[in-house]
């Protein structure tokens, strides 16, 4: 093992100043998040000039993408929890053979998407309302961007390797290049060459495409890892692939529900108009800046949980959730009242009139719940970490279709509040989504999902399997 991969080691799994350590192994992930976000704002730039058609098209469409992304992250975290706690456990051939198979299916999962994502999307468009302008713009940007699948469903695998064994910062390299990359090609698609929207989803998908085959390289050929892929590891498993489907569905399911429901959210903002689908967009892209940092510690979270529970330290792995709530919410608050006044004139970069002010007043409602929905990233990454996607998939249903979207429609018929009734009930369902969590949370087990050289199956009924094949009755 090197000098690098034992200090991380340490900082999971024995470091005294738990903080520190999740703040150390989360800060790529923040980078590497922030500047993904930033690269959002960047792509909204240049294509503000072109009219609130294109950028409505590229906002109401962050929700499909999204969905197709919740997928392969729902692989990658029940891949992260396995191997975690496979590495907790010293079984590292257990884990490179789960890294194994979570490669391979994900690359099969991500062409079944590659192709249903192209042959949909004009229906799913045409369902959402989308009309003229915005859905020819819409099912072009969608159907190039497909393309992306196969590579992006890869790299998340690769995530998964890297980040259980607590190397959070490999994964940060390749999407930093490809970032900068999709920057600098966005640019000369958009601003020079003049394509649009198009140009943007070019950039996109050619600077997914080009990590692909280093992420590969990386998993069989990086001898400094933890884990590295051989032809032996390789040989396919469909037990061990349906075990990591299983876990790994809840979280996807999860997400693509998630991803569902704003778009659901984004129909009703379209309801409004051009100019409040693009202020949403905009006040979104911003938000994320600060939300980033709650999201990197709360994914880092999961390994931390996952690696102290396959090491049987339950006490440590308890602490460190508490740590990372405490991190960051605090750095959540701390970003709201630095920004709270700065909003104008981030908005104001790219909107004017009434799309200006709808989304500087929608900024300030979410703001004051960014700690809220640090606490969420927190529960999150716990679930997650001990293997419950059940409980994740539970309380981020809850969160937005329990409480989210009845709220948005109660607001919408009973009250006169217009857009703000959406904003309201965006703040009151992360405030009941933090009460709901806390109650989640004294119900975990924290019992590992591994035993010996098998794979113990926890099936969403809460019955017990240690043989695999025993998993497939019922």
């Amino acid at each position: 093992m090197t000098a690098s991969l034992a200090r991380k080691k340490r900082y999971i799994l024995e470091d005294k100043n738990i903080a520190k350590g999740l703040l150390i192994l989360s800060i790529p992930i923040m980078f590497s998040n922030l500047l993904k976000s930033i690269h959002d704002i960047v792509d909204m730039f240049f294509v503000a000039p072109l009219g609130d058609s294109q950028i409505a098209s590229i906002t109401i469409t962050a929700s499909i993408i999204a969905i197709s992304h919740a997928l392969a992250m729902g692989m990658m975290i029940a891949g992260t929890a396995l191997i975690s706690q496979y590495l907790g456990a010293k079984k590292v051939a257990d884990a490179k053979r789960v890294a194994s198979q979570l490669l391979m299916l994900s690359s099969f999962i991500g062409l079944v998407f590659n192709a249903l994502i192209f042959l949909l999307i004009p229906s799913i468009m045409q369902t959402m309302g989308a009309t003229g302008d915005t859905l020819i713009y819409s099912i072009q940007y969608v159907r190039i961007r497909s393309f992306e699948m196969v590579p992006l469903f890869v790299f998340y695998a690769y995530h998964a390797s890297r980040q259980a064994s607590g190397d959070t910062l490999s994964p940060v390299y390749l999407n930093t290049a490809s970032i900068f990359l999709n920057i600098l090609l966005t640019y000369v698609f958009v601003s020079l060459m003049g394509l649009g929207v198009a140009g943007a989803a070019y950039a996109t998908l050619i600077a997914n495409a080009i990590i692909m085959p280093v992420a590969l390289s990386l998993l069989f050929l990086d001898k400094k890892s933890e884990i590295v892929l051989t032809k032996q590891s390789m040989k396919p498993d469909g037990g061990l692939m349906w075990i990591i489907f299983n876990l790994g569905w809840p979280s996807a399911v999860s997400q693509a529900l998630t991803s569902l429901g704003f778009l659901i959210i984004n129909a009703i903002t379209l309801s409004y108009g051009d100019a409040t689908v693009s202020a949403f967009g905009v006040g979104n892209r911003i938000n994320m800046l600060l939300l980033m940092p709650a999201m990197g510690i709360g994914g880092v979270l999961s390994t931390f949980v996952g690696q102290n529970i396959g090491a049987e330290n339950i006490k440590r792995a308890k602490k460190s959730i508490w740590s990372a709530m405490m991190l960051s919410a605090g750095v959540c608050a701390i970003g709201a009242v630095i920004l709270l006044p700065l909003r104008g004139f981030l908005v104001g970069i790219f909107l004017s009139g009434e799309s200006y002010e709808i989304s500087k007043q929608y900024l300030v409602y979410l703001l004051a719940g960014l700690p809220l929905m640090a606490l969420f990233q927190s529960f999150m990454g716990a679930f997650q970490g001990a293997g419950r996607t059940d409980f994740s998939l539970t309380l981020s249903m809850v969160r937005l279709w329990g409480f989210r979207l009845p709220m948005i429609w109660l607001f919408a018929a009973l009250t006169s509040w217009g857009v703000n009734g959406m904003w309201y009930a965006m703040v009151l369902s992360n405030l009941a989504a933090g009460f709901l969590g806390l109650f989640m949370y004294s119900f975990l087990d924290f019992k590992p999902r591994i035993r010996g050289k098998k794979i113990k199956f926890l099936a969403l009924r809460g019955e017990e399997h240690e043989d695999p094949e025993e998993a497939f009755i019922g």
